[in-house]
């Protein structure tokens, strides 16, 4: 069963997947199997590739075996719209009852999490089912993802580079198949750069379009400190464009009650219908350099190639640079 569900799922997005879920191609059981398929993987290739931090599949798998129960118990339209779909998390993305490290090994002292961050609780209340926490570097502080406890987070498709950094880890387990999708944060490109290394998809949401709270240090900096001027955020990492639709459009504007800081506007699906039919235009602005850094002609080619094909499509595309001043 285990072998027969993972090459069912192999090539699936998230979006299949629950699609198959609510459909009629998947047994009783169905959730539970995909747990224990995906917690083989984790532990066998996730393992070996250095991608994950902490798990507890035990519990994933009573989680699993309770989302199967709630199928045969209950209609499908008052199943959550993440129902029995497995994703994992960064490790700084607090997840009751797995351990955040922070990439510091003192920070294992501290024991397992008590309660899940807010965004996970969410993701929770909507069906989803936590696996596992992904490798980062110390203090999420690298474009690469490693440390000196659970070692360097290798590339899925060649072992001897990186998957980028600094949610590496979340992207190695969803380019490897250990994940159908992830949660990541991202400030300097933590989630761009490891999507593109590792040849998935992701994208960096507005600052406070996601809610930081609960976080271990996005909490403690974020609420604790009032520094509400930090640049970071947390978003998905996917197989496809419609996995980081499916999560964000469960997860934007569901804070209010818990994070005054965090936008309240929901996520809005006209205005994505409209652009994605051709009926609205967008103006795209598109940096190929900056004075600090040039990028590589082979990235310098992609966004000329996806500037022109923008054009082409009918957007009004603007190239601009940065303006920095001194202190």
């Amino acid at each position: 069963d285990v072998y027969v569900i993972f090459f069912f799922f192999k090539q699936k997005t998230a979006y299949e997947m629950l699609r198959s879920l609510v459909g009629s191609e998947m047994c009783i059981r169905d959730r539970y199997q995909i747990v224990v398929t995906y917690g083989l993987r984790i532990a066998s290739v996730g393992r070996q590739l250095n991608a994950v931090a902490d798990a507890n599949l035990e519990v994933a798998l009573q989680e699993a075996q309770q989302r199967d129960q709630e199928r045969q118990n209950k209609p499908e339209k008052e199943l959550g719209p993440l129902h029995g779909l497995p994703l994992s998390a960064k490790d700084h993305v607090c997840v009751k009852g797995l351990r955040d490290s922070y990439g510091a090994a003192k920070n294992l002292f501290l024991g397992p999490q008590q309660d899940d961050s807010l965004i996970i609780e969410i993701l929770r209340s909507k069906g989803a089912i936590p696996l596992c926490k992904s490798n980062i570097p110390v203090c999420c502080g690298g474009l690469e993802s490693g440390n000196r406890i659970y070692g360097d987070t290798k590339n899925s498709w060649d072992q001897s580079r990186s998957p980028g950094g600094s949610s590496g880890g979340e992207a190695c387990l969803v380019s490897s198949r250990c994940s159908v999708l992830g949660i990541g944060s991202d400030a300097a490109g933590s989630l761009r750069i490891p999507a593109a290394f590792s040849g998935v998809y992701s994208f960096m949401p507005s600052h406070f379009r996601n809610s930081s709270y609960g976080n271990f240090f996005g909490q403690q900096i974020v609420y604790r400190f009032g520094l509400r001027t930090f640049g970071g955020a947390l978003g998905p990492i996917g197989r496809d464009v419609e996995d980081l639709k499916l999560i964000i459009e469960n997860l934007f504007g569901e804070y209010s009650k818990k994070d005054f800081y965090a936008t309240r506007n929901q996520f809005d699906q006209t205005a994505y219908e409209q652009v994605a039919s051709g009926q609205k235009k967008l103006k795209i602005g598109v940096i190929v350099n900056d004075e600090f850094l040039e990028a590589s002609p082979a990235v310098q080619n992609v966004v000329k190639e996806v500037a022109s094909e923008l054009r082409r499509q009918g957007h009004e595309v603007e190239n601009f640079c940065l303006l920095y001043t001194s202190p």
